[in-house]
């Protein structure tokens, strides 16, 4: 019964990855995503050139990018979103992406980190 119950949850999690995708579906839209690790060693505290910092792997390339959020502190960045009138969801951190509903809102900003830098950035 045990084994049932294991196979029906993860059926339920599968999805067609040959299929287009359901914009009222909440899937996690990381789940697409290749596994990736950051090291210690990559980790920014201070950016002087957003060419040094790593590839986001939350943030994908179908966004529409902000690049001028790119190698912010957190706390800089929410203050120009807020100047924008913009909210924020942070979508993943440290090479760990979070679960988030597939919902489209041009007035969200949504952000990934690795340490305290913004290393993607992009409305979706």
């Amino acid at each position: 019964m045990l084994v049932l119950l294991v196979v029906f949850v993860l059926a339920a999690c599968g999805g067609d990855p040959g299929g287009e995708a359901d914009p009222t579906s909440t899937a996690d839209t990381a789940s697409t995503l290749p596994p990736t690790t950051v090291s210690e060693t990559t980790t920014p505290n201070t950016v002087d050139d957003v060419d040094e910092l790593p590839d986001p792997v939350c943030v994908g390339e179908g966004e529409r990018p902000l690049p001028e959020f790119l190698g912010l502190t957190e706390e800089e960045a929410r203050d120009l979103a807020a100047e924008r009138g913009l909210t924020i969801r942070e979508v993943g951190r440290d090479g760990e992406c979070f679960p988030v509903t597939m919902d489209l809102r041009s007035d969200r900003v949504n952000l990934e980190f690795v340490g305290d830098v913004v290393v993607g950035a992009a409305i979706y």
